[in-house]
């Protein structure tokens, strides 16, 4: 192995870069996600390159060795912006369960950006050993054991290169001063020994001297054989012996989802079931969901529930609410007077949805392109019929109230049969709190006002209020104990209140476009923060109205209707000091890239040496001379005058090249610097001595 250079050069990042894109591709793979395979293997080797340029610029100064302290500061962001970085990645990142993977891979493409030296270099191969073993435990990438046996041998290579030149530096110290080349000789001569000459003698002298094996590559390589052989014999005795512990323990890996997909969340509605004051349900990040064409701003239903346990809401109709709907629904239609038509467009991104989102009572909801209704139910539900994943778009006709409307009694339509005027799960505080606040309310419409006015004015709206214990009344807690809480809570609250004095209601889950602005095809846009559950009565010759206390109920700060979860509370989490992060990482990258670019250009003029180099340098002339007289190099633990005693009786001249020795010593170890004219004698002398014939033998 030839190794010329004190420092890491162009070979040595690409072996960091080759072991890096090994393991996070092989990561990747592993549990199907070539998309994130190719982010970072193309990151990685995008970084390494611009590393080889900021360590080619930096050479020399204080900024280089601080490679260590930079990849520390990288590694720590990663960990604690695990989530945040996650999310950046293609085909929806790493699942939650699997992160680990994801960190390990953002370590290596950070750490990639600021390996400059053999240390920081090597290091990298901790986490690429990490992410093979998770690639081991998944057990799901057969190929993985060949990528691996690539990985070790790029990194045994890797390493022996760096213990090489850590060992060359290490005798240096212990040795006596190597003196390195780039400054032209005082005096005149000889022409200057080429840079790999003076390191290949230097590396021969390791190797005949006491450093001979600490020097050579051969421990480390007979290491790294070992562990290559450890890992194909050993381990699948190891592999068996554990499973027998084990057990039935499986690692469960996403299958691979469909290339349209790139779902988000699941909005399915099909669980008959919901339980209200569960507490946080996780962060929303503001991401798109829908696109909807609407006249305004509607609420789009996708689902309605009539049941309510005191901590759940159920919806008891099943598959009855499909069933001989049309003439119910025909029925209906005739009946309200104070209805319009409304054309709405709903395209649908990302997500899982089985129902679709429709912003009144639907009369015709035809697919995009098979164009054959969907199944609509006696309430007004439609079932999603597509099989595929999002985009895709349904639209249709629903019936919307007219402006001038005026809703006065509130009904139950037939069909439902009771449903909406189940009163038993009302607590005695609720009951009260609904009577007290209908007073002096004269019909159905003003009495359900007025409730909708006393929720807002008795509680907070608030996106991380606690959980409220299943064996408490959701709305008894909500309203006298708490206080606070999210849509559901406030919804079942008036459903509940408004049963309390006679007014048929229930409940609905859906989207709320908080975001009037439309595109230049008139979409609104609706985001996953914009899901959403209210409260509907319905009116005698109108229809389904919303009654939503969440509209007009004050707001913890940052936790208004729409808001993303877990972005209002500290200040570091605004949408504003995320954007001027953004903003200033970019301006940082163009930085680094362009300083990059000009390291690999630009070629650093050589520094003058001391006068004790020159000095070092002309020893090493003086010394080639001997060796070449006498077959028997300096060793590196020997002083001058030890050499010239050990080699004296094989020299022509001895007494002569005693005499040089002594000058050398003087001029390398006096308390007196030498002069240039001590320089240019000296080489003088040691030009003459060359000239030396050897002993006939």
């Amino acid at each position: 192995m030839r190794v010329y250079a004190q420092d890491s050069n162009w070979l040595d990042h690409l072996l960091m870069a080759i072991c890096a894109i090994l393991a996070v591709y092989a990561a990747a793979i592993g549990i199907n996600k070539a998309a994130i395979g190719m982010f970072f293997a193309a990151g990685v080797a995008g970084c390494t390159l611009v590393s080889f340029g900021l360590g080619r610029l930096l050479a020399g100064t204080r900024l280089f060795r601080l490679d260590g302290p930079l990849y520390l500061v990288a590694a720590i962001v990663v960990v604690f912006r695990a989530v945040p970085l996650n999310s950046l990645l293609p085909d929806d990142g790493y699942p939650t369960t699997l992160i680990l993977a994801g960190v390990l891979s953002w370590m290596l493409l950070l750490g990639s950006l600021v390996a400059w030296r053999d240390t920081t270099q090597v290091f990298q191969m901790v986490p690429c050993i990490a992410l093979f073993g998770l690639v081991g435990a998944w057990n799901t990438y057969e190929t993985a054991q060949y990528l691996f046996f690539v990985f070790l041998v790029c990194a045994a290579t890797l390493f022996a290169r760096s213990h090489l030149r850590a060992m060359l530096r290490q005798a240096e110290v212990a040795e006596g001063p190597v003196q390195a080349v780039g400054v032209k000789f005082l005096q005149t001569g000889e022409p200057e020994p080429d840079q790999r000459d003076v390191d290949t003698e230097r590396l021969a002298n390791l190797r005949t001297g006491p450093w001979r094996w600490m020097a050579g590559p051969e421990w480390a390589l007979v290491s790294a054989t070992g562990v290559v052989l450890f890992s194909l014999v050993g381990a699948p005795v190891i592999q068996s012996s554990v499973s027998a512990v084990s057990g039935q323990i499986r690692v469960n890996v996403p299958l691979p989802r469909p290339p349209t997909s790139t779902a988000a969340a699941n909005f399915a509605a099909s669980d008959s079931t919901l339980r209200v004051g569960a507490g946080p349900r996780g962060q929303t990040e503001g991401r798109p969901v829908l696109k909807a064409r609407l006249d305004r701003q509607r609420y789009l239903r996708s689902s309605t529930f009539y049941r309510f346990s005191g901590s759940s809401w159920s919806n008891d109709f099943g598959r009855e609410l499909f069933t001989n709907a049309q003439p119910i629904l025909d029925g209906e239609y005739a009946s309200l007077k104070n209805q319009r038509t409304l054309e709405f467009d709903v395209e649908y991104l990302v997500g899982r949805h089985d129902r679709a989102y429709v912003p009144g009572m639907p009369v015709r909801v035809p697919g995009d392109r098979r164009m054959r209704p969907f199944p609509i139910s006696v309430d007004g539900m439609v079932s999603n019929s597509l099989a595929e994943a999002p985009p895709f778009r349904i639209g249709g006709i629903v019936l919307v109230p007219t402006p001038e409307a005026t809703p006065v009694r509130a009904i139950e339509p037939d069909y439902l049969a009771g449903k909406m005027t189940d009163d038993s799960t009302v607590r005695p505080r609720v009951r009260e709190f609904a009577r007290q606040a209908i007073q002096g309310a004269s019909n159905d419409f003003e009495r359900a006002m007025a409730i909708k006015v006393a929720i807002e004015s008795q509680v907070r709206y608030n996106l991380d209020a606690p959980a409220i214990p299943t064996d408490l009344d959701a709305v008894e807690a909500f309203l006298f104990e708490t206080r606070e809480g999210y849509c559901d809570l406030f919804a079942s609250a008036m459903a509940m209140c408004a049963r309390a004095v006679g007014i048929p209601a229930r409940t609905a889950i859906g989207f709320w476009p908080n975001d009037a602005l439309r595109d230049s095809q008139g979409y609104m846009t609706v985001k996953d923060s914009d899901y959403h559950m209210w409260c509907e009565i319905y009116f005698e010759g109108v229809g389904w109205l919303p009654f939503d206390p969440t509209e007009g109920a004050p707001a913890v700060e940052g936790s208004g209707r729409g808001a993303v979860k877990g972005s209002s509370t500290p200040w570091f989490e605004r949408e504003w000091v995320r954007q001027a992060i953004d903003i200033l990482l970019v301006a940082m990258a163009v930085a680094i890239v362009l300083l990059a670019v000009k390291g690999l250009f630009t070629k650093k003029p050589a520094k003058a040496a001391p006068e004790r180099t020159v000095v070092g340098r002309l020893y090493a002339r003086f010394g080639r001379t001997l060796e070449k007289l006498t077959g028997k190099p300096r060793r590196l633990n020997e002083t001058p005058r030890e050499y010239i005693d050990r080699i004296g009786d094989q020299l022509p001249d001895h007494d002569r090249a005693a005499a040089l020795t002594e000058r050398f010593e003087v001029a390398l170890y006096a308390p007196e610097t030498p002069t240039s004219q001590d320089l240019k004698d000296l080489g003088g002398a040691v030009d003459e001595f060359r000239k030396t014939k050897p002993v006939p033998k």
